[in-house]
Protein backbone atom coordinates (compact mmCIF):
# COMPACT_ATOMS: atom_id res chain seq x y z
CA UNK A 1 0.00 0.00 0.00
CA UNK A 2 1.34 3.44 -0.96
CA UNK A 3 1.51 6.00 1.82
CA UNK A 4 0.65 9.46 0.60
CA UNK A 5 2.03 12.46 2.40
CA UNK A 6 -0.14 14.72 4.49
CA UNK A 7 0.13 18.48 4.44
CA UNK A 8 -0.92 21.38 6.64
CA UNK A 9 -1.36 24.66 4.76
CA UNK A 10 -0.51 28.00 6.32
CA UNK A 11 -1.30 31.24 4.53
CA UNK A 12 -1.32 34.98 4.82
CA UNK A 13 -5.01 35.96 4.63
CA UNK A 14 -4.02 39.33 3.15
CA UNK A 15 -2.28 37.63 0.20
CA UNK A 16 -4.44 34.56 -0.47
CA UNK A 17 -8.22 34.37 -0.43
CA UNK A 18 -10.37 31.41 0.62
CA UNK A 19 -11.60 30.78 -2.93
CA UNK A 20 -8.01 30.53 -4.18
CA UNK A 21 -7.09 28.27 -1.29
CA UNK A 22 -10.07 26.00 -2.00
CA UNK A 23 -8.93 25.65 -5.63
CA UNK A 24 -5.40 24.73 -4.52
CA UNK A 25 -6.70 22.13 -2.07
CA UNK A 26 -8.76 20.51 -4.84
CA UNK A 27 -5.61 20.22 -6.98
CA UNK A 28 -3.76 18.48 -4.16
CA UNK A 29 -6.66 16.16 -3.37
CA UNK A 30 -7.07 15.25 -7.06
CA UNK A 31 -3.53 13.84 -6.83
CA UNK A 32 -4.44 11.85 -3.69
CA UNK A 33 -2.46 14.22 -1.47
CA UNK A 34 -4.05 14.61 1.93
CA UNK A 35 -4.51 18.19 3.14
CA UNK A 36 -5.02 17.97 6.90
CA UNK A 37 -5.92 21.60 7.47
CA UNK A 38 -5.63 25.22 6.39
CA UNK A 39 -4.64 27.84 8.91
CA UNK A 40 -3.73 31.51 8.93
CA UNK A 41 0.02 31.81 9.52
CA UNK A 42 -0.59 33.45 12.89
CA UNK A 43 -2.35 30.31 14.20
CA UNK A 44 -0.93 28.44 17.14
CA UNK A 45 0.48 25.09 15.99
CA UNK A 46 -0.20 22.35 18.47
CA UNK A 47 1.79 19.15 18.80
CA UNK A 48 -1.28 17.20 17.63
CA UNK A 49 -1.59 19.36 14.49
CA UNK A 50 2.08 18.94 13.70
CA UNK A 51 2.10 15.19 14.28
CA UNK A 52 -0.70 14.64 11.75
CA UNK A 53 1.19 16.13 8.81
CA UNK A 54 4.43 15.32 7.03
CA UNK A 55 4.98 18.81 5.59
CA UNK A 56 3.94 22.40 6.15
CA UNK A 57 3.06 24.33 2.98
CA UNK A 58 3.28 28.11 3.29
CA UNK A 59 1.55 30.65 1.05
CA UNK A 60 2.73 34.19 1.73
CA UNK A 61 5.61 36.59 1.66
CA UNK A 62 8.91 36.50 3.54
CA UNK A 63 7.37 37.38 6.89
CA UNK A 64 4.79 34.60 6.62
CA UNK A 65 7.41 32.06 5.59
CA UNK A 66 9.72 33.02 8.47
CA UNK A 67 6.85 32.91 10.97
CA UNK A 68 5.85 29.37 9.94
CA UNK A 69 9.49 28.22 9.54
CA UNK A 70 10.15 29.11 13.16
CA UNK A 71 7.18 26.98 14.26
CA UNK A 72 8.09 24.17 11.87
CA UNK A 73 11.58 23.95 13.34
CA UNK A 74 10.12 23.24 16.78
CA UNK A 75 8.35 20.16 15.38
CA UNK A 76 11.10 19.20 12.87
CA UNK A 77 8.74 19.58 9.90
CA UNK A 78 10.01 20.51 6.45
CA UNK A 79 8.28 23.44 4.77
CA UNK A 80 7.37 24.09 1.17
CA UNK A 81 7.16 27.82 0.41
CA UNK A 82 5.06 29.38 -2.30
CA UNK A 83 5.85 33.09 -2.27
CA UNK A 84 2.82 35.28 -2.87
CA UNK A 85 4.63 38.44 -1.83
CA UNK A 86 5.87 41.07 -4.24
CA UNK A 87 9.20 41.87 -2.59
CA UNK A 88 11.53 39.55 -0.81
CA UNK A 89 14.32 37.05 -0.55
CA UNK A 90 12.59 33.65 -0.91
Amino acid sequence: MIKYESYNFFYNPLKLFEKQLDEIIVLFENDNINVIGCFPAQSKITEEMASQSDYFVVFGGDGTVLKVAEKAAIFSKPIICLNTGNLGFF
